[in-house]
């Protein structure tokens, strides 16, 4: 923040509200760095009218932020997957991990409406959706169908490819 402090004249402030993991490890090591004020399990279920599932505590509702940032399920359209050609309308189609995680940050992003969405993925989002028993797909593929849903809502939407080494991450991954 620094760097853009510098170029921008402008400071920022985060206050890191809450976080949504799965793993139980995973989510003892955000407690223990970043102690946010709730730990949310499911993100498929972030809108849920009951409450989502928290890592200590009843279910509980997150509350609205102006900034929400996600990196939602890869499995079903990372190229690592045997059956990512078959599975590349998982969005659209509203099926497979992948859009099970979208839609509920979809559902979040829909109940709340924050100011700025970071969405983190896979290139391969954007390989292409073949029709599928000679029925052509709505969507040209899941990036194109994450970028619709989104822009329906009224979000402007930008994307770029980054290294994740390049932040410092111990690993060449885009």
């Amino acid at each position: 923040s620094m760097a853009f402090e510098e170029k921008t004249q402008t400071r920022l402030i985060f206050d890191h509200c809450w976080s949504c993991e799965f793993d139980k490890a995973k989510c003892r090591w955000i407690e223990d760095n970043y102690k946010p004020k709730q730990i949310f399990t499911d993100i498929c279920r972030l809108a849920d009218p009951e409450g989502c599932p928290t890592f200590k505590g009843p279910p509980d509702h997150p509350e609205p932020v102006q900034l929400f940032i996600a990196g939602t399920s890869c499995k079903d359209a990372s190229r690592l997957n045997i059956h990512q050609s078959d599975r590349r309308y998982s969005v659209q189609a509203e099926e497979n991990t992948t859009d099970e995680t979208f839609h509920g940050y979809y559902k979040y992003v829909q109940l709340t409406k924050p100011a700025i969405l970071i969405l983190e993925n896979v290139p391969a989002l954007k390989d292409p959706i073949k029709p599928k028993g000679g029925v052509e797909p709505k969507y040209a593929s899941n990036f194109h169908a994450v970028k619709s849903l989104l822009n329906q809502l009224g979000y402007a939407f930008a994307s770029e490819v980054f290294d994740s080494a390049l932040v410092h991450i111990p690993q060449r991954r885009n």
